[in-house]
């Protein structure tokens, strides 16, 4: 499996996807394009910038680089231990687990599967999260992104089952020599029972257990203050690979949005609603931006 089977993949799930003399990106907001595979880091010259930025609806570009240079201090979360053992790792997690693996059954499971029975895992994450993502809250749309799922190889499907409760499950990816975790979902009554750790830990013992597998990526660090994300996934023995974060934004948009007045219209809407989703991704995206120039 390649990145053009992972851009098949977004594709297939309504993903724009826009691709450049070498590098390839998937839309993510409105305009705004992820480099994808998400773990690898890359030095985007000026001239592949200017024709990505080029292209019609593409606002801007968010990508990862190595440290040093512009942009802002940042990691991805990848795991590379082969020896991988619930035994090696932190307390509260060596706890966690050992519980959702007594609580519940970690297996892989058909797409047809996951479309009856992930419904609710899927709305309880985004109401954890105040998102509201078609993807998964439509319906229709929801049963498209199974059905894609099923039709392009690389894509794993894993479920932790409280009884024959479908308590969470990860959609993954393999890439060359690298499981991704795209998505993990799960249901909020159920978390006590420790669906996401024991999950996690399968699915990472499982997969560094493939001779082909060297690592497993839990994707770039958020953008916005998370900090609970953050420790259960160093906790589970994910390393930070430091990474400098970059946006480039189309250079009148840059100029519109990198303005004082911009910026400072957007500090107070900050603090009127310091909670809105929206405007603490914009905030990160800008505050990106503004180092990467």
């Amino acid at each position: 499996m390649n990145v053009e089977n992972l851009c098949e993949l977004q594709e297939r799930w309504g993903q724009r996807v826009i691709r450049g003399k070498s590098t390839c990106w998937t839309e993510r907001g409105r305009g705004f394009f992820l480099n994808i595979p998400p773990y690898v880091t890359m030095e985007l010259d000026e001239d592949e910038k200017a024709d990505l930025l080029g292209q019609p609806g593409v606002l801007g570009l968010k990508y990862s680089a190595e440290p040093g240079g512009k942009g802002k201090p940042g990691a991805i979360y990848l795991l590379s231990d082969k020896s991988y053992d619930v035994a090696r790792l932190h307390r509260r997690a060596r706890r966690s687990i050992r519980k959702g693996l007594r609580e519940c059954t970690v297996e892989q499971i058909s797409t047809d599967e996951l479309k009856v029975k992930g419904v609710e895992a899927s709305l309880d994450t985004l109401a954890r999260h105040r998102q509201n993502d078609p993807t998964f809250s439509d319906p229709r749309r929801w049963a498209s992104f199974c059905d894609a799922a099923a039709a392009v190889e690389g894509v794993g499907v894993w479920g932790a089952f409280v009884g024959d409760d479908l308590a969470a499950y990860a959609i993954t990816f393999i890439v060359d020599d690298c499981c991704n975790i795209l998505y993990e979902m799960s249901q909020t009554e159920l978390m006590r029972f420790q669906p996401n750790a024991a999950l996690f830990y399968t699915i990472n013992r499982e997969m560094l257990a493939l001779p082909a597998i060297d690592c497993v990526s839990a994707g770039p660090m958020s953008i916005l203050d998370l900090p609970g994300i953050e420790q259960f996934k160093t906790q589970l023995g994910y390393e930070k690979r430091p990474v400098h974060f970059r946006v480039a934004l189309r250079p009148r948009l840059e100029r519109l949005l990198l303005s004082s007045a911009a910026l400072g219209a957007l500090r107070l809407a900050r603090r009127a609603a310091p909670k809105h989703d929206l405007l603490g991704r914009a905030d990160g995206i800008l505050s990106i931006a503004l180092v990467s120039c």
